[in-house]
């Protein structure tokens, strides 16, 4: 079984703009979300950007790809003491992507993601800057906190290829 996840650490190319993005994401934090999940579409002048540097991880990581056309939107998840949903549940993404990713703009440590596979559960701790690449089948759930700020931004590229032929499985 080939690697289901793959971890980047971006500090170097988000650091200069984290601010700011961080800014754009509480804008949007409290706007309508989406019926099947809890997550904010954010608008941010480094959208175009941050997509590059995502794509250009996957293509580093993974087996070549085509895409079939440029995402529309960019989501958040902010989670703090403002959080009002009860629970966060397992999800994937198999409907809207053929390729995942999740940049963490703000961590808390024991609060990364948990990822589920042939009923065998895993466990990701993840710090800020990290790029977490996987295929859109994956499920995953965030382990969040309403105590403190975690920050997180979702990636979905969607490929002519299935995500198996991407991922080498």
């Amino acid at each position: 079984m080939k690697k289901l996840v793959f971890k980047e650490n971006l500090k170097e190319k988000i650091e200069p703009i984290k601010q700011e993005i961080i800014e754009d994401a509480l804008k949007g934090r409290f706007l309508k979300k989406t019926h099947k999940d809890f997550n904010s579409e954010i608008r941010t002048s480094h959208e175009d950007y941050l997509y590059s540097l995502f794509e250009k991880e996957c293509r580093k990581n993974l087996n070549n790809f085509n895409l079939k056309h440029r995402p529309k939107s960019l989501w958040c998840l902010v989670t703090d003491k403002y959080d009002d949903n009860p629970d966060y549940p397992w999800h994937n993404h198999i409907n809207t992507c053929t390729i995942n990713g999740v940049l963490y703009l703000e961590t808390i440590p024991k609060h990364g993601i948990k990822f589920k596979h042939d009923n065998k559960i895993t466990y990701k701790e993840v710090k800020p800057y990290d790029l977490l690449i996987f295929p859109n089948f994956l499920d995953h759930v965030p382990i969040i906190s309403k105590l403190k700020r975690r920050i997180s931004l979702n990636f979905e590229l969607n490929c002519v290829e299935k995500s198996e032929e991407i991922f080498g499985i």
